[in-house]
C-alpha cells in the first residue's frame, strides 16, 4: 500500500508539473514506506484494543458479582475505545491527508511531515477544495469496495461450495479456508482504490500550495525542465 501510495504521488506530480518522468532511487522509496509504517500505529490502536475489549467481555463467565462487573467494564471500555477509533480516524484522515505529499516532494520525516501535513490543511480546512476531494474519493472508495467485495465474494462462494460440497458440512480446516479466500475480494479491493487516495492527496497539496503559499507551479516547472535549480521534488 505504501509503495502504490508513493507512485502515485510521484505520477500525479510529473502530470502537474508536466515534467518528463525520471527513475525514482530506491533509497528514497524505502524510506517513505518505513515513515509509513511508522504513523499506523496511531490509528490502528483505538480499533485494536476496542475488539480486544469486546471479546474479553464475550469471553467472561457469568453468575458472579466480580465476573458482570468485569463483564460491564470490558463492554464500557470497547464502547469508548470503539468510539474514539471514529473519531481519531477522521482526525487523522484530515492531518494526515497531505502526509504522503509531504514526505515523498518535501523529504520531511516524523514529526516534522505530521506538522506540515496539519499546517498545510488546517488553514481553512472545509473548504471545498478540500472537503469535496476527500469526500469524491471516500464515495469512490466505498463503491468500488462494495462492488468487488460483495461481487467477487459470491463468485468465490459460489466456485468454493460447488468445490467442496455445502459449507454447512464443511470440516473445520476447509471451513477456515473458505473464510480465508472470501475475505480476499475486499483485501484486493482495498490495494485497488489505494491509489486513488494519493493522487487526491496530491492534487490537494499542490492547491493548498498555490493558494496559501503562492506557489507558481508552471514556473517551477520550467526551472525543473531547464535545470536551473536543485530541487528534490522528482528525485
Amino acid at each position: 500500500m505504501a509503495t502504490a501510495t508513493y507512485h502515485c504521488v510521484k505520477a500525479a506530480t510529473r502530470v502537474i508539473m508536466g515534467s518528463p518522468e525520471e527513475e525514482t532511487g530506491s533509497a528514497d522509496l524505502a524510506a517513505f514506506v518505513r515513515s509509513y509504517i511508522a504513523h499506523l500505529h496511531l490509528i490502528i490502536l483505538p480499533p485494536v484494543v476496542s475488539l480486544l475489549a469486546f471479546f474479553g467481555s464475550s469471553r467472561v463467565g457469568e453468575g458472579t458479582t466480580q465476573e458482570d462487573a468485569l463483564a460491564v467494564f470490558l463492554t464500557t471500555v470497547g464502547a469508548f475505545a470503539l468510539a474514539t477509533s471514529v473519531v481519531v480516524f477522521l482526525v487523522f484522515l484530515g492531518r494526515t491527508l497531505l502526509l504522503g505529499p509531504v514526505m515523498i516532494l518535501e523529504g520531511s520525516r516524523g514529526k516534522n511531515a505530521l506538522a506540515r501535513s496539519r499546517y498545510l490543511i488546517s488553514n481553512r480546512p472545509f473548504s471545498p477544495n478540500v472537503v469535496g476531494p476527500m469526500v469524491g474519493v471516500l464515495f469512490a472508495c466505498l463503491l468500488i469496495l462494495i462492488v468487488l467485495g460483495v461481487g467477487l465474494q459470491v463468485i468465490l462462494s459460489l466456485a468454493l461450495t460447488a468445490a467442496t460440497g455445502l459449507q454447512g458440512q464443511l470440516g473445520p480446516g476447509v471451513s477456515l479456508f473458505f473464510q480465508v479466500v472470501s475475505a480476499l475480494p475486499y483485501l484486493g479491493g482495498i490495494m485497488l482504490v489505494l491509489p486513488l487516495w494519493g493522487i487526491v492527496s496530491t492534487v490537494v497539496y499542490f492547491d493548498r500550495r498555490v493558494r496559501f503559499e503562492l506557489l507558481d507551479v508552471r514556473m517551477m516547472a520550467e526551472d525543473l525542465r531547464a535545470g536551473t535549480r536543485r530541487t528534490r521534488l522528482l528525485r
